[in-house]
């Protein structure tokens, strides 16, 4: 069973500074495009040193379940009949700048000469981020506005043909946010939940208050016509999220963020009007508080308000507070769109963006949980581990899930067929597709995959040198063989045996270092490009090639429990 990592337990109220966010999460976050597999090696390898080197999804994980007979199958066919109620708000983001003071120095920009001035602002910002999968098939969204005090040295300076321009800032913002099933957002803004009366929040709604001080620089240079920008801030502040999980039941999280922000812009126009691609990338530390709080109690109640309000996190489970606990990670966002600005007014469209996240839960009697999440686009891979108090894993608690959003209703009909053993259940519209796998099922997969590489062993025939391999191998033996045959760096051997792409698959099952690593195989799919189709279809070449091990027996049903929601908009 996989042991927990220990970290130093800390309880905290107020913020920290900016330098636990490690050196080379910033050079690997600023550093060139991330593309998604690099997010998932390099940079989260690289991510906070010592504090993210543990949480890399995919790479670092629990010890695998042991390889084993297969589990009792659920159900992992694609059953429509659920629907997303109306769809969510277009994704962007609008921001307004409001000069207050503006105090000129040196000469106006001319050829060679530059010029300076100090201004302060205030700047206003709503963001609409994209629609989120969650677990049950349904989709939620989230929808800010901050209010922005900044203090900006800004100088200008003409060279040749290259416009130049140059700031320094510093600033404290303010934002307060909400997040609910995408399509009730718009309802829920009108008016939007109030913190001071957490019973009139609507059931499912998060709301978030958030306060950072800041300082950061920028860079802005104009070519004959063409535009291109970087930016660079970092700072620290207090996070407060407010979330209502039934009629009289509020979480709360509270405690100090360190975060860092680095859009970059390339475009058409000037240095102040112009039309471009933006690509905007935040990490963001956390180290908070959780509790739950029943408000439909005094204790909870006065509990609620002191810790929203007052900052005074409870220490302790008690009357009306359960579920008190540390919570502690990392949260990387980028987003990709289209930017106008004109003047101090910026606009941008997103149109698409990744997500990753890793938060680790303790509770003071040693009980933890890790939690991590990785979005690109329209695909979501969620790893949910559970430990008891004394390290083990609870094997029935953890959870994985793999989340595509607006499935090919095409390649699900298909996935039916496949990976549900011949089911024909129809799919005849795009479909939010959700497939849970438990730790067991994990291991049912492996034991499959051996079973297929041992169907290899004795196509083979005699094995005069490898003791492991005669006499009617099992699938012990072939492991056993497997093993010895990486201790003495023959893996060639084994790569040999695993040469059309059934086995292939199976020995990337048997390799894998843990339970992450298989969802990451099938999130990523046999296209290699984390799409739907691509998951669907690696899926059903699993199972194909599985039937095929039990001699074409399409009774085979997969593994999983799946979940299917037709998103909102989508055409019967």
């Amino acid at each position: 069973m996989g042991q927990r990592k220990t970290r130093e337990r800390r309880r905290t109220n107020g913020p920290t500074t900016a330098q636990r966010v490690g050196v080379a999460v910033l050079g690997t976050l600023l550093a060139g495009s991330v593309g998604a597999g690099v997010v998932q090696h390099q940079q989260a390898e690289a991510a906070g040193g010592a504090f993210a080197a543990d949480f890399v999804p995919g790479e670092r994980g629990p010890d695998n379940h042991p390889i084993e007979q297969p589990e009792p199958v659920r159900d992992p066919v694609c059953r429509p009949g659920k629907t997303q109620p109306t769809g969510g708000m277009t994704p962007g983001e609008i921001e307004v700048k409001f000069p207050t003071e503006v105090a000129p120095s040196g000469p106006s920009g001319t050829p060679g000469k530059a010029s300076g001035s100090v201004s302060a602002a205030l700047i206003g910002q709503a963001t609409i981020d994209p629609a989120q999968l969650e677990g049950d098939g349904t989709e939620t969204q989230k929808a800010s506005i901050s209010v922005d005090e900044r203090l900006t040295v800004e100088g200008k300076a003409q060279l040749r043909k290259v416009d130049v321009k140059g700031e320094v800032y510093t600033g404290n913002k303010v934002t307060y946010s909400v997040q609910s099933q995408a399509g009730k957002l718009a309802d829920n803004l009108a008016p939007p939940p109030n913190p001071l009366d957490p019973g009139a929040m609507p059931k499912g709604t998060a709301v978030g208050l958030d306060q950072q001080y800041y300082v950061g620089a920028g860079l802005t240079a104009s070519y004959e016509g063409i535009v291109g920008s970087n930016e660079y801030a970092v700072g620290d502040g207090v996070t407060t999220s407010i979330t209502k999980t039934d009629d009289k039941t509020v979480r709360v999280l509270y405690g100090p963020a360190d975060f860092v922000s680095s859009p970059t812009f390339l475009g058409i126009g000037t240095l102040d009007y112009n039309i471009g691609f933006l690509d905007n990338r935040t990490l963001v530390d956390k180290h908070v508080v959780q509790a739950e709080f029943d408000i439909s109690t005094p204790e909870g109640k006065d509990g609620y308000y002191r810790m929203v309000f007052a900052g005074t996190a409870p220490q302790q489970d008690g009357p009306g507070i359960s579920n008190v606990s540390d919570v502690m990670g990392l949260e990387y966002a980028r987003r990709n769109g289209i930017q106008v600005q004109a003047g101090d007014v910026k606009g941008s469209a997103t149109q698409s963006g990744e997500d990753l996240s890793y938060m680790v839960t303790r509770y003071a009697d040693g009980r933890q949980i890790d939690d991590v999440s990785y979005r690109i686009d329209d695909n979501t891979m969620v790893r949910h581990d559970v430990y008891q108090s004394n390290g083990e894993r609870d094997i029935d608690a953890s959870t994985y899930q793999l989340r595509l959003r607006n499935s090919d209703a095409t390649a699900l009909q298909v996935y039916n067929k496949h990976y549900g053993g011949n089911d024909m259940t129809p799919v005849t519209t795009n479909q939010n597709f959700v497939l849970e796998l438990s730790p067991r099922e994990f291991g049912t997969m492996r034991w499959n995959a051996t079973s297929i590489l041992r169907d290899r062993v004795v196509a083979q025939g005699d094995w005069p040198y490898d003791p492991e391999l005669q006499r009617s191998p099992n699938n012990a033996d072939v492991d056993a063989w497997i093993e010895r045959m990486y201790r003495e760096d023959k893996r060639y051997r084994v790569e040999g045996l695993a040469a059309d792409p059934d086995a292939r698959n199976a020995l990337a099952i048997h390799d894998a270092p843990n339970d992450m690593s298989i969802l990451r195989l099938m999130w990523k799919g046999s296209g290699g490009h984390w799409s739907p189709f691509g998951s669907l279809d690696w899926l059903g070449s699993w199972n194909i090639a599985v039937a095929k091990h039990f001699g074409g027996d399409e009774t085979h049903q997969g593994v999983g429990n799946a979940i299917c929601v037709k998103p909102a908009g989508v055409p019967d």
